[in-house]
């Protein structure tokens, strides 16, 4: 039980470090190149890591199997790349100024994930899974536009911007089902690692 509330914990955490990081520190970066950007939000964390203990994850990976590689290239082909290239890219399209809409499309991602995992996982959702689910997504609305209605002004890219958030949402939910195909096989810092270093490969090759 203690784990459970430390797992909440730790993910309530991640939820505030990365909300900081998309209204306070994200929006300074928006005149450079969007592949730009992800590459080294991922190239800079990868060399913190390698400094750590890079040298012990190579050595993991090295023992992976095959399949198992190619579910961490989806991982980091989903979930870093056109995940983050996708939510990047629909903040600098309407220049921070329409994030309830963009911050509500991207809430998508566990009915996504939840959809996924029936297909590809092939786990039965409960009853009490899809009321906290249905929850959680209303509370999200509530603290995005509280009690009115979203609203599309013409000429702020908030349409375009809306298909990236929507995209992002799949993008991050399909990368959290693939991570559970190989969480049994791997520590969680292999996997952050491995992450990590194929997303900053994939974008490295798409910012070249």
């Amino acid at each position: 039980m203690k784990k459970q509330y430390l797992g909440a914990g730790l993910v309530c955490l991640a939820a505030t470090m990365w909300g900081f990081d998309g209204i306070v520190l994200t929006p300074r970066l928006y005149q450079l190149n969007v592949a730009y950007v992800v590459f080294v939000l991922h190239l800079l964390p990868l060399i913190g890591m390698s400094i750590l203990f890079g040298k012990s994850e190579i050595t993991n990976i090295k023992k992976l199997s095959k399949e198992d590689l190619f579910f961490y290239f989806l991982i980091a082909l989903f979930g870093g790349t056109l995940g983050t290239l996708s939510i990047v890219k629909a903040l600098f399209l309407v220049n921070f100024n329409h994030l309830t809409v963009v911050t509500l499309l991207q809430k998508l991602q566990p009915v996504f994930a939840i959809f996924l995992a029936r297909i590809l996982l092939g786990e039965r959702v409960g009853k009490n899974f899809v009321f906290w689910t249905i929850a959680a997504l209303m509370s999200g609305y509530l603290l995005t536009f509280q009690f009115s209605l979203p609203h599309f002004e013409v000429g702020d890219n908030i349409g375009l911007a809306s298909i990236y958030a929507i995209l992002a949402a799949f993008s991050f939910g399909s990368s959290t089902v693939f991570g559970k195909k190989i969480l049994a096989h791997s520590t969680f810092r292999t996997a952050l690692y491995t992450r990590y270093l194929f997303t900053s490969i994939i974008t490295g090759l798409i910012v070249i």
